[in-house]
């Protein structure tokens, strides 16, 4: 797995490219911040994510609010301990 140990904020998970990109992600071995408007939507995500072996969890942000954006920087590193960039 050529992403084993690191971690990923995807943005728009709850479907569509987002969703796919947080499950390819997954499946190379990297957990997963799963981001949306509608964290509820996410949910779906964040299972299909956990059945590949590999946490997962929804936040609720507005990517333009900066604020949110740093919230969900905070969450995750509180949460997985890093965010890592792209291999």
């Amino acid at each position: 797995m050529r992403l084993e140990n690191r971690v990923a904020i995807v943005t728009g998970a709850a479907q569509g490219i987002g969703k796919g990109i947080s499950l390819r992600l997954a499946r190379e071995g990297a957990d997963i911040i799963a981001v949306d408007l509608g964290v509820e939507r996410s949910q779906s995500t964040v299972e299909e994510v956990q059945t590949l072996g590999r946490k997962c969890i929804a936040l609720k942000a507005d990517v333009r609010e900066r604020k949110e954006v740093a919230a969900v920087v905070e969450k995750t590193v509180g949460e997985f301990g890093k965010i890592d960039r792209r291999p």
